[in-house]
């Protein structure tokens, strides 16, 4: 018995080395890419990323937030996933629209015979990015 108390403190002791593990910190991230084929399609996807596991996406359909893992909706109540599902959605809506509006003054090449389009990629906190493709 004495024995078994003995290899179990040696393991506790061992994996006491493992606090530093748990320093790293790990970012929350939120993706907004919008897709523009031309002046009437867009398509919006949303994510979100908890470092590089992906917990939330977007139900462009419902409108809906789609929860991944289990654990993904954390402390949130229903009342305040719907806020933030009616955010999502106006967001949806507005955005291509002031795009639209602002095209020529911030000089994205629009759509031409090509059939090019335009993709824009928002990233949450902070980084935003931006670039414009042509498919010929």
């Amino acid at each position: 018995m004495l024995f078994l108390q003995i290899s179990l403190l040696a393991v506790l002791l061992a994996a006491g080395d493992n606090e530093d593990a748990f320093q790293e910190e790990i970012s929350f991230k939120m993706i907004h890419s919008s897709s523009f084929y031309n002046h009437s399609w867009v398509k919006i996807r949303y994510s979100a990323w908890l470092g590089d596991l992906q917990t939330h996406g977007w139900d462009t359909n419902s409108g809906r937030i789609i929860f991944l893992r289990p654990w993904s909706k954390g402390n949130l109540g229903k009342e305040e996933i719907k806020e933030l599902e009616e955010f999502f959605r106006a967001f949806s809506i507005e955005m291509p629209h002031e795009l639209h509006r602002h095209a020529s003054e911030w000089k994205f090449k629009w759509w031409n015979k090509s059939s090019g389009y335009v993709q824009t990629i928002q990233s949450v906190p902070g980084r935003q990015e931006c670039s414009t493709q042509d498919s010929q």
